[in-house]
C-alpha cells in the first residue's frame, strides 16, 4: 500500500487544473461550513445568479488553494443544468506572474489580453470546460434552493471564434497596442452576444518575496490594479475574479480599486486548529480515494506525522502546497525503509531541512 502511496507521488501537490478539481475538498467537510456562508457558494451565488458585472476578490497565501477553489467552482457553473443557464460562462484565465512588464500600462495589459485570446484558438476560453466537467462529474452541489448543479457534457458551438478569427484577419485586432482597448471591447462585444465572459486573474502571488521579509513587490500589485483590474472593470461588461496574497490588502492600489468597483472579498478556507478530526485528514483521504487505494489514513500515516504537518502548515502561512509535498517526500522516505506506516522519523528530516 504505502509502495504505491509512495510510486504513484499520491499525496503530492498537483498543478494540472483537473487534478486540483478532482482534489478539491469542499469547505463544508474540511472546516465544517455550512450553507450560504460556504466560500464556494458566495462565489458560485455571484456569477451564476447575480447579473453582470461581478467583481471577487479570492483571498488567500500561497499554496492555500485559491486556484483549486476557483476552478471548483468553475466546474460547478459548467455542469448547472440548462434550464437555469441564460448564457452560459466563457472563462479566461490569466496568469500575470510569470510577466511583470505586461501591467506597466492599461495599453499593454488590454494589448496582452487581445493576443491572449487569439492564442487561445480565437476563443474567450483557456479553461477547457470539458476537463472540469469529467473531473467533478461525480459530485452534485447545491447553492441554495434556486440553484441546482448537475453534471451534464453537452457539445457547445461557438459561433463567435469564426467572427473573431475574421476580425482579427481583417481588422487586424491585436496589431496595434494603442487600439489595445478598442479592440478587446470588439472581442467582448462579439463573445457577449451569447456568452457571459469571466476573466480570472491568477498567479499573483510571484508578487511576495519568499524568504525571511515575505515582502510584497508593491509596484507589481499596483501595477496590476490600476492597469489591469481598473481597466477590466471598467469596461463594465465583464465579471472578474481575482486571486490575491492576503498582504496585497495593505497595498494602496487594491485598497482604492476594491473599494471603487465593490469587489466582494472571499477567503480560501483553512484548516481548523480547533477541530476535533483534523482537515488535513480529509485532504489526504481524498488523495487516497481518487488513486483508487482503499484503507484509511491511520492505516498509512500516523496520527503524530498529522500533527507535525499541520503545526506546520499553521506556522508557514497557510502553505497547504508545501504540506502536501512534505506528506509525499515522508512516504517515500517510508518506503525506502521498509516501513508500513509513515512515522515521525520519516518526516522530521525533512523538516530538519527547512529550519
Amino acid at each position: 500500500m504505502l509502495e504505491t502511496i509512495a510510486r504513484e507521488r499520491v499525496f503530492a501537490s498537483v498543478t494540472r487544473h483537473q487534478e486540483l478539481v478532482e482534489l478539491y475538498v469542499k469547505s463544508e467537510q474540511l472546516i465544517g461550513a455550512i450553507g450560504d456562508d460556504r466560500p464556494e457558494a458566495r462565489m458560485m451565488s455571484a456569477l451564476a445568479n447575480q447579473p453582470p458585472p461581478r467583481f471577487l476578490q479570492v483571498i488567500g497565501p500561497a499554496g492555500a488553494g485559491k486556484t483549486s477553489m476557483i476552478l471548483r467552482v468553475l466546474a460547478d457553473l459548467a455542469r448547472r443544468e440548462t434550464s437555469n443557464v441564460g448564457r452560459p460562462h466563457e472563462i479566461l484565465l490569466v496568469n500575470v506572474g510569470d510577466d511583470p512588464s505586461r501591467l506597466t500600462s492599461a495599453a499593454a495589459f488590454m494589448h496582452t489580453m487581445v493576443q491572449l485570446v487569439a492564442r487561445q484558438g480565437h476563443r474567450f476560453s483557456s479553461v477547457d470546460p470539458e476537463v472540469l466537467l469529467a473531473a467533478a462529474a461525480d459530485e452534485r452541489t447545491q447553492t441554495g434552493p434556486q440553484v441546482s448543479h448537475r453534471a451534464t457534457i453537452d457539445a457547445k458551438v461557438f459561433s463567435y471564434s469564426a467572427e473573431l478569427k475574421e476580425a482579427y484577419a481583417t481588422a487586424k485586432f491585436g496589431e496595434d497596442p494603442t487600439r489595445a482597448r478598442q479592440d478587446f471591447e470588439d472581442v467582448l462585444r462579439l463573445v457577449s452576444e451569447e456568452h457571459r465572459p469571466v476573466v480570472v486573474i491568477d498567479d499573483t502571488e510571484h508578487f511576495v518575496h519568499r524568504g525571511v521579509d515575505g515582502g510584497v513587490d508593491v509596484e507589481s500589485v499596483s501595477n496590476l490594479f490600476h492597469h489591469g483590474i481598473r481597466a477590466l472593470a471598467e469596461l463594465q461588461g465583464i465579471d472578474i475574479v481575482v486571486a490575491i496574497h492576503p498582504k496585497y490588502q495593505n497595498v494602496p492600489a487594491v485598497q482604492e480599486v476594491g473599494d471603487r468597483f465593490g469587489f466582494l472579498a472571499i477567503d480560501v478556507p483553512a484548516l481548523r486548529a480547533d477541530s476535533d478530526k483534523p482537515g488535513l485528514v480529509e485532504i489526504l483521504a481524498k488523495r487516497l480515494t481518487r488513486h483508487g487505494i482503499e484503507t484509511a489514513i491511520d492505516d498509512v500515516v500516523s496520527a503524530e506525522i498529522i500533527s507535525q504537518l499541520e503545526a506546520h502548515y499553521f506556522a508557514h502561512e497557510h502553505d497547504l502546497r508545501a504540506v502536501l509535498d512534505l506528506a509525499a517526500g515522508a512516504a517515500t522516505r517510508a518506503n525506502d525503509d521498509g516501513a508500513q506506516r509513515i512515522e515521525p522519523r520519516h518526516l522530521q528530516p525533512l523538516l530538519d531541512v527547512l529550519q
